[in-house]
C-alpha cells in the first residue's frame, strides 16, 4: 500500500471525523438553547396563580416536547386542578379545522376558493358584488360579524342559546355589507359558521362528523369533539372566569352553531393537530400552499389571513403560523414556526392572561428577539404642555374605517383629555397615554393613533349643540329588520336613553353634530356603539347604529311617539 493511496484513503475518515464533531458541537448548541428556553418558559409560567384559573401550554421543538406545564385550577367552586386531560373551549381556533374541512373538498373538486357565496347561499341578499368563498375564509368578504349584531337585542350571545339557524338567520338580515368584498380585512364569525354549513351541503353529512372522520381522528385528538347541545354533560371540562374588580365571576358559553367556534379540545389534542397539519401534507402539496395562501387586497397589498383560518406573518425574517381564540372566558392559542419547527398549543379558562401578550413573550423566549418594536417614547420624553399646544386638537373624532369607535378629546385643568385620561405632551404635535401614542396632524384635522400595531387614522367630525326641539324631533320608536328589533329613544340629562325592554336601557352621551348627522354613544352589554340620526328637512330619515365589525344597521321610525317606552320596548319582539 502507498502512500499516496493510504493517504486518500484516511481522507474520508478525517472527514467523517470533522462532521461528526460539528454535529456534536450542533446539538450540545440545541440541548442549550433548547435548556435555555425551558428555563425561560418556566419563569413565565411561574407567573401565573396555582389557586386561579389557569390552564396547559405545551412547546416542542421537532415532534419532541420539550416544555409542559399545567397550571392553575379547572373549577374554582370544587378547586380541581387543570391538567393535561382538561377540556377547554378552543372558541376561534376551530376555524383552522373548519378551513381545512372545506379546503379538502376545493382539493376534491367539489367546489372552487372563487366561487360565488351566493351559488350555495341563495338567502344571502344581492349586494351588487360577488363574495367569493375565499373572502369567507379570509375575513374579507365585508359581511358583518353576527355575533356583535346580537349586542342590540336584550339577549346577545351569552346570555341566550345561540344555535345554526339562528346565525344564519342572522347574517342573512342583514341589509347591507361593512365594506365592498376584498376591500379590507376585518374578522367576522359570519364567513366561517357559512363555510360549515357549506361543508353540509358539500358533503351531505353532518360538519361534526365529517370534521371527526376527516380531521380529528386522523390527527389523533381522541379527546377533542364538536360541541353538542347545550346541556350535553362533558366530564374534565373546565369552566372559564373572568375578573370582575377582586373577585372571580364564570363566563358563559350558550352556544349550539359550529364552523367559527365550538371545538372542545385539550392542549395535548391542539399540539398533535399542530403536528399532523404541518407535516402530513408535504411543503411542494399544492393543499399547503393553498392553506397559507394569504389574501391580496383590493388596492394590492397581502393581509396576513389565509385561506386556512390562520394568520401567516413574517416577524423578521420567520414566519409564524398561529391563531387564538376567545369565548365565555376561555381563551387557547395555536402557533407554528417553521424555522425550528417549533410547535405551541395552549388552551386556558383565564380571560384575564392575554393569548397576545403569551405569543409574543413565547416568540421572544425561543428565537430571542421582540415580536413587537418597542416602543420608543416614555415619560422622560415628555414636555410641560402650553395653551397654544391644544389649538384645534378638542372635539370628536371617528376611525376612518369603523364608524364605531369614536375619540373625544377636551381641555383639562392640566392639558388634554382622551374622554377622562390625561395626556402627556410630546414635540411635534404628540401625546402620550402609557403605551398609546397620538399624532395630530398640524392643524387638527386628523389624529392618527399607535398602540402596538398598524396606527390607526381618525378624522375629525364636528360637534354642535342639539336642541331641545331637535332633541324632540329624535325622540320615539325605530324598528330594525337586520336584527328583528325596536327602541324607544327619549330625552336624558345626559343626552338620550334608549329603551327596548321594560328593565333594558342604556344611556347615550352625545359625541357628534354635523347638522345632517347627531351622533351619540352608548355601551350595550359593555360593546361600544354608536348612534347616527341622519336628519333630513327637521326629520329623522333614518338611525345608523354602529357596533365594532357590524357597521351600518338600519333602524327607521315606527309607531306613534304617544306609547310609552314600556310599550315600545316590547314593540314587534320576539
Amino acid at each position: 500500500m502507498n502512500a499516496i493511496t493510504s493517504k486518500r484513503r484516511r481522507m474520508p475518515i478525517f472527514r467523517t471525523g470533522c462532521l461528526l464533531a460539528a454535529l456534536l458541537t450542533g446539538a450540545v448548541a440545541q440541548a442549550q438553547q433548547t435548556d435555555s428556553i425551558v428555563a425561560r418558559l418556566t419563569r413565565l409560567t411561574a407567573e401565573f396563580g396555582a389557586h386561579e384559573p389557569g390552564g396547559t401550554l405545551i412547546v416542542s421543538r421537532e415532534g419532541k416536547v420539550i416544555f409542559r406545564k399545567s397550571f392553575g385550577v379547572a373549577n374554582l367552586e370544587q378547586p380541581l386542578p387543570v391538567t393535561d386531560t382538561t377540556l377547554f373551549e378552543a372558541a376561534s381556533v376551530s376555524k383552522q379545522f373548519t378551513a381545512t374541512a372545506l379546503l379538502l373538498l376545493v382539493r376534491q373538486g367539489k367546489l372552487s376558493l372563487e366561487d360565488d357565496a351566493r351559488k350555495y347561499f341563495p338567502e344571502l341578499p344581492d349586494y351588487g358584488a360577488t363574495i367569493t368563498i375565499r373572502q369567507l375564509l379570509t375575513h374579507t368578504s365585508g359581511l358583518k360579524d353576527w355575533r356583535n349584531v346580537t349586542y342590540l337585542t336584550p339577549w346577545p350571545t351569552g346570555y341566550r342559546l345561540m344555535n345554526q339557524a339562528f346565525a344564519l338567520d342572522m347574517i342573512f338580515r342583514q341589509a347591507n355589507l361593512n365594506y365592498a368584498p376584498g376591500e379590507r380585512l376585518s374578522y367576522t364569525n359570519a364567513g366561517y359558521d357559512l363555510a360549515a354549513t357549506l361543508v353540509e351541503k358539500l358533503t351531505g353529512v353532518p360538519f361534526v362528523k365529517f370534521v371527526q372522520d376527516s380531521l380529528l381522528a386522523p390527527a389523533g385528538m381522541d379527546r377533542s369533539y364538536f360541541r353538542k347541545h347545550f346541556r350535553y354533560v362533558a366530564p374534565g371540562k373546565a369552566t372559564g372566569y373572568y375578573r370582575n374588580g377582586k373577585t372571580w365571576e364564570a363566563g358563559t358559553v350558550l352556544d349550539e352553531n359550529y364552523g367559527a367556534a365550538g371545538l372542545i379540545t385539550t392542549a395535548e389534542d391542539l399540539h398533535k393537530w399542530l403536528r399532523y397539519i404541518n407535516h402530513h401534507f408535504s411543503p411542494n402539496d399544492a393543499f399547503t400552499k393553498m392553506r397559507l395562501e394569504r389574501y391580496v387586497l383590493n388596492n394590492g397589498d397581502t393581509c396576513d389571513y389565509a385561506n386556512g383560518g390562520v394568520y401567516v406573518k413574517n416577524i423578521e425574517g420567520i414566519q409564524q403560523i398561529s391563531h387564538s381564540g376567545f369565548l365565555g372566558a376561555f381563551r387557547a392559542l395555536t402557533t407554528y414556526y417553521p424555522a425550528g419547527d417549533f410547535a405551541v398549543a395552549y388552551t386556558s379558562n383565564n380571560q384575564e392572561i392575554s393569548t397576545v401578550e403569551l405569543n409574543n413573550d413565547i416568540y421572544h423566549i425561543l428565537f430571542d428577539r421582540k415580536a413587537v418594536k418597542p416602543f420608543t417614547y416614555s415619560d422622560m420624553d415628555t414636555i410641560r404642555i402650553q395653551p397654544a399646544m391644544l389649538a384645534g386638537k378638542t372635539g370628536s373624532y371617528m376611525n376612518e374605517t369603523d364608524s364605531s369607535d369614536v375619540l373625544q378629546f377636551f381641555a383639562g385643568k392640566n392639558g388634554l383629555m382622551q374622554y377622562r385620561a390625561p395626556l402627556k405632551a410630546l414635540p411635534g404635535n404628540k401625546f402620550l397615554l402609557e403605551k398609546t401614542l397620538y399624532q395630530f396632524s398640524g392643524t387638527g384635522e386628523s389624529v392618527t393613533l399607535t398602540r402596538g400595531g398598524e396606527p390607526v387614522t381618525y378624522r375629525k367630525i364636528p360637534v354642535q349643540s342639539v336642541s331641545p326641539a331637535l332633541l324632540k324631533v329624535i325622540s320615539g320608536a325605530y324598528h330594525s329588520e337586520d336584527c328583528d328589533v325596536t327602541m324607544y329613544v327619549e330625552p336624558h340629562s345626559k343626552g338620550l336613553i334608549m329603551h327596548r325592554a321594560p328593565s333594558d336601557s342604556v344611556i347615550l352621551e352625545p359625541v357628534f353634530n354635523t347638522g345632517r348627522h347627531i351622533g351619540y354613544k352608548g355601551f350595550d352589554h359593555k360593546l361600544r356603539v354608536i348612534y347616527d340620526f341622519n336628519i333630513d328637512k327637521n326629520q329623522v330619515a333614518r338611525l345608523s347604529v354602529h357596533l365594532p365589525r357590524a357597521n351600518r344597521i338600519y333602524f327607521y321610525k315606527t309607531v306613534s311617539k304617544n306609547q310609552s317606552p314600556r310599550q315600545l320596548a316590547g314593540f314587534r319582539q320576539r
